[in-house]
């Protein structure tokens, strides 16, 4: 677990969270996640935008993974690509990321890279971050920012883990995951996870005491979407065997905006399948 901090002179910042894009599995939406990162790349023109990968960047399923399952990889890979099958994929993930590469400043691995590299004894993340130079976060980190306009200044402080937990089959499964993820060791602005593949973002209200009198804040909690589709016709994905919700394909943005005062939320974007 690392921190990273840093701040911005503006009136205006976007935060971008990218997780669970699963490049090379047969159900990845390679159309959702190019619009998301020409999302990012169109509003890094209106704004100051910072970038976090959430882990799971690719597949990283190869033939020592008990997951492994010839048909659930992409086709546009062929057969003389399982020797060295994450790895190419990781490249992928690299090459489509070039156009924001300026604006990620951090990523945390997930458990499909920390699977193979217990797997293989390769370190698969490195590539991506070699690459890209990111600060690594680890499988979860904080992010303290800093927003200053003219002197007015707001501090956030986010916590984000690539994240636990299934797939669930009840509305609310997704944000309670998140809450209960975070609710016992840390206590930031904005919570955000991933790893359920569910696209989540609401407010809650707390009750403090400040000065003597009664203080209310405001806590974020978010869960980061993803772009690997659970159904597809005509294809067979290993979430078939698991069941649960299905995947929200999607990704979430922290929007700050200063008029008069800083005011913050958190939105998510969800796409089509």
């Amino acid at each position: 677990m690392e921190i990273f901090s840093k701040n911005y002179k503006t009136s205006s910042f976007s935060l971008f969270f990218l997780f669970d894009n699963h490049e090379g599995n047969i159900n990845h939406n390679r159309k959702a996640w190019l619009t998301a990162i020409n999302y990012i790349k169109q509003t890094k023109q209106k704004r100051p935008v910072m970038t976090v990968l959430g882990g799971d960047m690719a597949d990283c399923i190869n033939t020592k993974d008990p997951r492994f399952a010839p048909t659930e990889i992409s086709k546009k890979y062929s057969i003389n690509d399982l020797k060295d099958l994450p790895q190419k994929q990781m490249q992928v993930v690299v090459d489509d990321l070039r156009p924001i590469q300026d604006t990620i400043e951090c990523a945390l691995y997930g458990n499909h890279e920390e699977a193979f590299i217990k797997h293989s004894g390769t370190d698969i993340f490195s590539l991506m971050e070699t690459k890209l130079k990111f600060k690594r976060l680890g499988y979860e980190g904080v992010i303290c920012l800093e927003l200053d306009h003219e002197g007015d200044k707001l501090p956030l402080k986010i916590v984000v883990s690539h994240g636990t937990g299934g797939g669930g089959f009840l509305p609310g499964y997704a944000l309670n995951t998140c809450m209960k993820l975070f609710e016992k060791w840390v206590d930031c602005d904005y919570h955000i996870m991933g790893h359920i593949h569910k696209l989540e973002a609401r407010a809650f209200d707390y009750l403090t005491i400040k000065d003597n009198k009664l203080n209310y804040v405001t806590k974020w909690f978010g869960v980061g979407g993803t772009f690997l589709e659970t159904y597809k016709e005509g294809t067979r994905n290993y979430f078939e065997s698991k069941k649960g919700m299905l995947a929200d394909t999607g990704f979430l943005e922290l929007k700050a905006i200063y008029k008069g005062g800083w005011n913050h939320k958190l939105v998510s974007h969800k796409m089509q399948r």
